[in-house]
């Protein structure tokens, strides 16, 4: 070899040396170096590589190493066969093995996993967006997080125990990140053309609350009120049978406002769909509040009522006829109480507990 070949040879070698891994792991595992392919080895090394990366710099120690890869199994001698599987990954990682670091506390690398952060980041802007009332900046923001996913989160590498486990929590992280792009698009009147999209998400999601509560509602404003509810209804009762619990109240509540032809269901934009949300928000507390003094007080009239909840007579005359509406109370002469079709008469322990749990949840204008 000439010395000029030797001298690029070593300045590509030290050009390689100085990039720093890069892993992309929404879809399959992409490791790069600049804009060179990197193949990282056999799944096995590939996947070593990815679960230090997700320590973000942090020692992962052996024992949960070991774990992570292979499962709870009885590994004999587990550090031993660690280290094979160590001494394989650098060398297929060439001239970046040594982004494989040993500590006292176990191992680590200086590679970087590059999509979650960004798609991190743009959900981060969506979030305020949203905030702000801004919905078309929200849409625009959900799609760039979006476009980052190539495909299921770590696909190539499903068989690892480690995998599976933040395949599942990254998928739940796009829908969450969908259910908020469809409903800013929502904000801005685009139920028309979101639907056929949103129907496809939510009819594979049968049980995602938000993803179904944005179906309903585009369904309603599309004027198909019965469609509405009987896809709240079908969520209710997939709930029930899979994990035997009850919908949020935010969907208890849109169901009740289909059912009662909401006008505040209709498209608004801006600054008033945030304030008209906000407002029905304080009205579903207030009408926790009284079901709450309702169950501690057994029946009473409305100054003992307002008394008891701290709100005003004309929100406790309000929010009574609200729920009167709905047979959550019922009035006898000048009392009320809680009514049979939806509550017990007689006071919940955990209702008040319950209730102001919900209520500090509660965004308050």
């Amino acid at each position: 070899m000439s010395n000029i070949e030797a001298t690029g040879s070593a300045a590509s070698s030290a050009v390689a040396e100085a990039s720093e891994l890069e892993i992309s792991v929404l879809g399959t595992v992409r490791i790069q170096a600049g804009r060179a392919e990197v193949t990282g080895g056999h799944p096995l090394e590939r996947a070593l590589l990815v679960r230090l990366a997700l320590a973000d710099g942090y020692p992962v120690p052996d024992r949960r190493l070991a774990e992570d890869l292979w499962g709870d199994v009885d590994l004999n001698p587990p550090i031993q066969r660690m280290r094979v599987v160590v001494s394989r990954l650098r060398s297929a990682l060439g001239v970046h093995g040594g982004s494989i670091l040993r500590t006292p506390a176990g191992y680590r690398t200086t590679a970087r996993i590059v999509d979650v952060p960004a798609a991190e980041a743009a959900a981060q802007r969506m979030h305020a967006a949203r905030r702000d009332g801004h919905s078309e900046a929200a849409v625009e923001a959900a799609e760039e997080a979006l476009r980052l996913w190539r495909g299921p989160a770590l696909a190539d590498l499903a068989a690892m125990p480690f995998a599976r486990a933040e395949a599942d929590r990254l998928e739940e992280w796009r829908l969450s990140i969908l259910a908020a792009r469809f409903e800013a698009a929502l904000q801005l009147d685009s139920s028309a053309d979101v639907l056929p999209h949103l129907t496809t998400t939510a009819t594979q999601n049968p049980l995602h609350e938000p993803l179904s509560r944005a179906y309903a509602l585009a369904l309603y404003r599309c004027g198909r009120q019965t469609d509405a509810l009987m896809a709240l209804r079908r969520l209710r009762d997939g709930l029930a049978a899979e994990y035997g619990v009850d919908p949020s109240p935010e969907t208890a509540q849109l169901e009740l406002a289909i059912l009662r032809h909401d006008p505040a269901l209709q498209h608004r934009s801006g600054a008033t769909a945030v304030a008209a949300h906000h407002d029905s928000l304080r009205a579903l507390d207030d009408a926790f509040r009284l079901m709450t003094a309702l169950a501690h007080t057994g029946p009473a009239d409305a100054d003992r009522l307002a008394a008891e909840s701290d709100l005003s007579a004309a929100v406790v005359d309000r929010a009574l006829g609200h729920l009167i509406q709905l047979g959550a109370v019922q009035i006898q002469g000048t009392r009320y109480t809680l009514g049979p079709t939806l509550f017990q008469p007689t006071p919940k322990p955990g209702l008040h507990t319950a209730t102001a749990d919900l209520r500090s949840a509660l965004p308050r204008t």
